[in-house]
């Protein structure tokens, strides 16, 4: 099938100019032109940087070697913020966006504040010592899994303040993104409704239903919806 065929369109002094119309094959370059663009159900791959008061926090970069991000788009699979910003993007684009804490993680709430007894804690995640920064997870009365943070050790009272608030809530953040993927998700991803994150190491599993992952803070290959990983604890 020839690709394109001449039509005649008359100019205003009577000759005509060879104008192309469109056949087929090219209809269906432009439905997929149109795949390629960042829409509700499309599983959609991105390369990120993350910074918070200019320093940088977290990222993925074909520099670095990692992978790109993958998510289902509109499954809640990343923050508010970045899924909006990144509605309607095409493959290929670069772009920066700022957001404020109600369209990333949210403010910092007190109440998920508490203190607990450092010697339960040592007991709970089998743990000699109990340092700031440990993050670990914890299983709630109602059978929810919460993720934890140690932000204080109190050795005086013999007490260790954990915190459940997202390490970034209250902060604004700054995202530069490129697209570098946008396909249709498998029948598992879609029946999940979310993207498995690629597999970020192995933790230590304690007892009484925490698990302890090993490091001082979440690092990128952790963070899928928002340190990947973090999320689904929530």
């Amino acid at each position: 099938m020839a690709d394109r065929l001449p039509t005649p369109n008359p100019n205003p002094d009577g000759r005509g100019t060879a104008q192309p119309i469109f056949l087929l094959g090219d209809v269906g370059q432009l439905r997929r032109r149109d795949e390629q663009v960042v829409t509700r159900g499309k599983v959609v791959a991105i390369y990120y940087m993350l910074k918070v008061n200019g320093i940088l926090r977290h990222g993925r970069s074909p520099l670095w070697n990692d992978p790109p991000l993958e998510y289902l788009h509109g499954s809640g699979q990343v923050i508010p913020g970045l899924e909006k910003a990144l509605e309607g993007r095409r493959v290929g684009e670069s772009f920066k966006v700022v957001l404020p804490p109600e369209e990333a993680y949210g403010p910092r709430r007190r109440e998920l504040q508490q203190k607990v007894p450092i010697d339960d804690l040592r007991a709970a995640l089998g743990l000699k010592k109990i340092e700031e920064g440990l993050v670990f997870q914890g299983r709630t009365e109602d059978g929810r899994v919460e993720t934890f943070m140690v932000t204080e050790v109190l050795e005086d009272e013999g007490m260790a303040l954990v915190d459940a608030n997202h390490p970034l809530a209250g902060m604004e953040l700054v995202f530069e993104v490129d697209v570098v993927g946008i396909r249709e998700p498998t029948e598992e991803e879609a029946r999940r409704g979310f993207v498995a994150p690629h597999p970020a190491g192995s933790g230590t599993h304690g007892r009484r239903g925490w698990v302890h992952r090993p490091g001082a803070d979440l690092s990128d290959r952790d963070e899928l919806h928002d340190f990947e990983d973090w999320e689904e604890g929530h």
